[in-house]
């Protein structure tokens, strides 16, 4: 059969063909006598785009695309494989991607799909996903089109909710960058699948933000005590074999496998969760010494206080009267809290706090309250000047200390949004149908 495009009319930029050569490939040049050759579609928030990749075709990579690819090894259809495809944004999730995903997700639910394998594309990959497009929500803001920024949370969530309860086993690669929104795209699924090179943080608080995308549901249910509200007020990075250790991932792979299990993944039957478990765990290794999590019993001595200002006093006394080793690590935690927002951090407190004993749902609509009223507070834009713009690090905050954040104003962010903003609250769960829909299950073999 000879190599088919079809529709690529719909790219911003067309691509042209004569070039192909030169760019790098998604889906290698398969002989035409191996009858498992990938095809790989594009895939769009209002359509699936026929850009059918037959035996031997190649496809190129780059942005002229689209920012999410669809790739399965026929004739297995119980696998699919959705691919970040924004490699110079560290594939971090705009609404178009966003609108993409949670579409695609949708429309693979009903049609019976038993397993979507989520990952980057590209060979070695710098990141899963860097978060959501920060930069974006925050030109949009500057200009004063803030309805802009609220239309990607909002998608977001929404594709966060689906992963959530969605009937097909999600399968995340977390092989490079998890931050922010990459945790929802992940964390929600049933399998997360950690390497070597993967690295997990929460950086919100940073920007004048508050953990989202779940982060309120997920993080406040850690097994390790205080372990959530510190990845959620410090920012602080897990790296390869701690994710798995802490419970946001299920599984730990070396980095040489991950195509080998993908492929796997691609070309198997796979009738039940149990079969998709079987093969992630022939590939699965030990997370070795550079696993183990640091500083817990500091964690758990401190970061389970009733307010910010109680955990930063708890820390102090540890850098006064703890070993060497709990001084050294307290110290250090501080100065990462001393970092964040004033507010920001209040917000986040809360918002673990309340988020331990409600829904998923529950916890995503109480972080869409909170997230649009952040994009409103000159902080925000302070934060991310400082961290994406300027790159200076040091952003001036108001109020600036802790001390200074009233009880009432941090409050005023779990209101109902007609209160003050008068803009539509987040709905989830319309789109989705009865059949599609299943419980929620946080944990897998003890861990979230």
């Amino acid at each position: 059969m000879r190599p088919v495009f079809k529709n690529l009319e719909y790219c911003s930029s067309q691509p042209d063909m004569s070039m192909l050569h030169r760019l790098p490939l998604l889906v290698r040049r398969l002989p035409p006598t191996m009858p498992s050759s990938p095809r790989t579609v594009c895939t769009s928030s209002l359509q699936l785009t026929h850009g059918v990749a037959s035996t031997g075709l190649l496809v190129p990579d780059s942005s002229l695309l689209h920012p999410v690819l669809e790739q399965w090894v026929p004739p297995n259809i119980s696998t699919r494989t959705l691919l970040l495809n924004r490699p110079r944004a560290l594939h971090a999730l705009s609404e178009p991607m966003c609108s993409a995903l949670h579409a695609r997700l949708h429309t693979l639910a009903n049609l019976g799909t038993r397993c979507v394998v989520l990952a980057a594309h590209g060979t070695p990959a710098r990141a899963f996903c860097a978060g959501g497009d920060v930069r974006a929500v925050y030109d949009h803001g500057a200009a004063g089109r803030f309805e802009d920024g609220d239309d990607l949370f909002r998608i977001e969530f929404r594709m966060n909710s689906l992963l959530a309860r969605m009937r097909p086993a999600a399968v995340a690669i977390l092989d490079g960058i998890v931050m922010g929104g990459g945790a929802g795209l992940s964390v929600h699924g049933k399998y997360r699948v950690a390497t070597s090179n993967t690295v997990f943080a929460m950086p919100e608080c940073a920007i004048a933000l508050s953990p989202d995308v779940g982060a309120s549901y997920f993080l406040s249910r850690l097994e390790q005590p205080g372990l959530g509200m510190y990845l959620a007020l410090t920012g602080a990075r897990l790296k390869g074999g701690q994710v798995k250790e802490a419970g946001l991932a299920t599984h730990f792979v070396s980095p040489e496998g991950v195509h080998e299990l993908i492929s796997r993944l691609q070309a198997s039957e796979l009738p039940d969760e149990a079969a998709i478990g079987a093969v992630l765990k022939e590939f699965e290794v030990d997370t070795g010494p550079d696993g183990q999590l640091d500083g817990l019993d500091v964690i758990r001595r401190s970061f389970t206080r009733d307010s910010v200002a109680s955990i930063l006093g708890a820390l102090n006394d540890i850098v006064k009267d703890g070993t060497e080793q709990e001084s050294t690590f307290a110290s250090s935690t501080v100065a990462l809290i001393r970092k964040q927002c004033p507010t920001s951090l209040k917000i986040a407190f809360q918002a673990q706090t309340r988020g331990a004993s409600l829904s998923v749902d529950d916890c995503l609509r109480m972080e869409f309250r909170i997230v649009t009223r952040c994009l409103r507070r000159d902080d925000f834009y302070t934060g991310v000047k400082s961290a994406l713009v300027t790159k200076d690090r040091n952003p001036i905050w108001n109020p600036a200390n802790i001390d200074d954040v009233s009880d009432e104003a941090v409050e005023k962010f779990f209101d109902p949004l007609e209160n003050d903003l008068r803009i539509l609250e987040l709905e989830l769960g319309e789109a989705q149908s009865e059949e599609v829909a299943k419980p929620f299950r946080p944990r897998l073999n003890s861990r979230l």
